[in-house]
């Protein structure tokens, strides 16, 4: 992740999946039009993952390249299990600006 120091991310890693870790930085998109946007709140436990197929590896030689491709294919699912762990959030957001 370029631009953001691995020692300022090590304690914001929320879940793994397939062995990549799932960073939440917090942004919420605006709505068009409107001085505001939607996010959540919810426990960890409102999520839910289904693996249906583990990560496989395939090698195949590319001798016109001269290397080897490796493929990872999985198949998952992340999705939220139950609506009482959770509910939407509306944030007012002003007007987007950065100093110096």
């Amino acid at each position: 992740m370029q631009g953001l120091p691995e020692e300022v991310l090590r304690n914001f890693w929320k879940l793994a999946v397939d062995g990549i870790n799932v960073f939440e930085d917090g942004n919420i998109a605006k709505i068009a039009g409107y001085d505001s946007g939607y996010g959540c709140v919810f426990s960890k436990n409102a999520m839910c993952y289904i693996e249906a197929l583990a990560p496989t590896v395939e090698r195949e030689r590319d001798a016109s390249l001269r290397g080897t491709e490796v493929v990872i294919v999985s198949d998952y699912g992340v999705f939220e299990l139950d609506d009482g762990y959770g509910a939407p959030a509306q944030y007012e957001i002003g007007a987007l600006a950065t100093s110096t």
